[in-house]
């Protein structure tokens, strides 16, 4: 038979005044009088049925004994008392914990929401375009353990502040702005799926516009001022030198990179099923191409001894990818990640100095050495860097003829990179510019 409920009155609570004594409202629910005759508090009494024991819940103070009237005092009235009363056997009944279900709930990290999202994403299609994986690994790269928003990973995503986000931003704004502004877009996006998920309130601390606008330059200016810097093309062969000199797959990845003057994504997203070693031919699939175009890069002798060096002492599965980052312990070589841009970031960093050029850079030096010390067309040029460049009709007849000119043009960047008398060392050829 169910415990009677509701059996005290407004007037009868003036009357429960007994220290140390429960004043039973039924189902569960007493009035408690402390040992000083004064205070008074609402608690839920029920047996636990994990351990068997009675178990108390607070349910908040109600008025003192000596309550001064016509002075409001916060407390909670015998109403509330008896609606949160009705929850907790709501609970019990469903077969819930209701003292367990009283512990806050710790908060999502800014890490573990950004790889949820990333997911959700992978299980609901939402990763777009003719390669899907790529998009998939510039999220887990950027919003990764090593990627350029790991300072947000261990904070509560519901803490994350604009002071956060403008302290992950600023070091890479102006060096590698356009990664920097994909960045910013998927913290928000995070921040965005956090507040979707009711994991946190308020604005969206990763907004541009009237926000970190006024924190950080505006793209315009910091593509006006910082548009890829680049070590020139006369100190190339001497970067080269001193980059052979460094060992490990990020200074294998950053060489071809300049020998092939392609870009960062393309080279470290590159797999064996995509080169040709009998050819002498890298076939990038349109997905992972800028312009989204399928794109045929000729390898010249250095490439192609770049990759049979790798070959040699990890072989060619065709899944695998041709450059690769750290492998966890047991994780076989096929399944190993790709390298991050940051990895030939901070080889250029560490061999030019920081803020002096950048991996993307290396395109604009292969562009002035076509054009200063070669003959060849500037469409041969433009093609070898994937720029788009006439009508679809010309772009189709330039693709299916112009491999061998450009096999030709990216023959002469390899042996220029490679000639002894272009060996100036890059210290040398600073201090003859500043003396000059």
């Amino acid at each position: 038979m169910a415990k009677a409920a509701n059996k005290l009155t407004a007037s009868q609570l003036g009357k429960c005044t007994d220290a140390y004594k429960r004043y039973s409202d039924g189902a569960g629910l007493y009035l408690r009088v402390a040992g000083d005759g004064k205070k008074r508090a609402w608690v839920f009494m029920y047996t636990d049925k994990a351990t068997g024991k009675q178990t108390e819940l607070g349910l908040g103070s109600f008025l003192p004994v000596d309550a001064e009237k016509g002075v409001k005092l916060d407390h909670v009235t015998l109403a509330q008392a008896r609606a949160a009363a009705e929850k907790i056997r709501d609970q019990i009944k469903a077969g819930d914990n209701p003292k367990a279900a009283r512990k806050p709930v710790a908060a999502k990290t800014f890490g573990t929401v950004a790889d949820e999202l990333i997911a959700d994403y992978e299980r609901t299609g939402k990763f777009k375009g003719g390669d899907k994986s790529k998009h998939l690994s510039q999220w887990k790269q950027t919003m990764g353990e090593n990627g350029p928003a790991r300072a947000l990973r261990k904070i509560p995503v519901d803490k994350v502040t604009t002071d956060d986000v403008e302290r992950v931003l600023k070091p890479i704004w102006n060096t590698t702005h356009e990664t920097a502004n994909r960045v910013r877009g998927r913290i928000e996006t995070v921040l965005g799926y956090a507040k979707a998920k009711k994991l946190r309130t308020g604005e969206n601390p990763a907004v541009w516009k009237d926000n970190l606008e006024h924190l950080l330059k505006s793209s315009k200016d910091a593509k006006a001022k910082n548009h890829h810097p680049r070590v020139k093309y006369s100190d190339c062969a001497a970067f080269i030198a001193e980059l052979r000199t460094k060992r490990g797959d990020g200074s294998l990845a950053l060489e071809f990179t300049i020998l092939c003057a392609s870009r960062v994504g393309e080279v470290i997203g590159a797999k064996w099923k995509e080169i040709d070693l009998a050819a002498s031919i890298w076939t990038i699939p349109a997905g992972r191409m800028k312009a989204n175009t399928e794109h045929v890069v000729p390898l010249s002798s250095g490439a192609i001894a770049i990759l049979n060096k790798i070959a040699t002492f990890r072989g060619t599965d065709p899944a695998a990818y041709v450059f690769q980052g750290c492998r966890r312990t047991g994780q076989p070589r096929g399944a190993a990640p790709p390298l991050t841009p940051s990895a030939l970031l901070f080889i250029v960093h560490l061999i030019a100095g920081k803020g002096k050029a950048t991996a993307h850079g290396f395109r604009s030096s292969f562009r002035d050495f076509a054009g200063d010390m070669t003959n060849h067309p500037r469409e041969i040029a433009e093609a070898a860097l994937a720029h788009t460049v006439g009508n679809a009709v010309e772009r189709t007849y330039r693709q299916n003829t112009a491999i061998e000119k450009r096999r030709v043009l990216m023959q002469e960047w390899c042996d220029y990179l490679n000639a002894e008398e272009n060996v100036v060392s890059l210290s040398e050829a600073r201090a003859a510019r500043n003396a000059g």
